[in-house]
């Protein structure tokens, strides 16, 4: 017997397309359109509080990082992590969440290439027993500067 979830969608497996949660033949055909499930609630999902997608924290400063979550139900906010993956490593730090907003606690963004000016992580959201990632339509990501590597006078750089 399948299992469901509390908004009536399959919880055993399935794959995630623009929100919504689409059959479990999606896997084997990546290359072609799956339909996805009718449910009246979409898969829960990360967006922005601004207009920009990037959350921009200077290397080596400790740093939350908060944004809204949306469609999230209760049993989806168990075993919470914030992953931020870069330079071939993954760094993860827990949660709080107030109201609609989900809140990764401080952790210390920092890159040791002298060379590189900015690299970006790739932010994730996982939840539930499973640590299933949240949706991240919007690609939000963390952009972490080095001001010595990008230009010579700081001043500059923070202008």
């Amino acid at each position: 017997m399948m299992k469901r979830s509390a908004f009536g969608l399959k919880a055993a497996s399935g794959a995630m397309l623009r929100g919504l949660r689409v059959s479990d033949a999606a896997p084997a055909c990546s290359d072609q359109t799956t339909a996805a499930v009718q449910s009246p609630v979409k898969c829960p999902q990360l967006k922005t509080t601004s207009f920009d997608t990037d959350v921009v924290v200077h290397s080596g400063q400790n740093k939350s990082i908060s944004v809204r979550v949306a469609d999230i139900q209760p049993d989806q906010m168990d075993n919470v992590l914030c992953l931020f993956t870069y330079s071939w490593e993954v760094k993860y730090s827990t949660w709080k969440i107030t109201s609609s907003n989900l809140e990764c606690e401080a952790l210390q963004f920092e890159f040791s290439d002298v060379t590189l000016p900015i690299v970006t992580a790739q932010f994730t959201v996982t939840s539930g027993k499973n640590s299933v990632p949240l949706d991240n339509p919007q690609n939000i990501t963390v952009r972490i500067y080095k001001c010595g590597t990008m230009v010579t006078n700081c001043g500059q750089c923070l202008s």
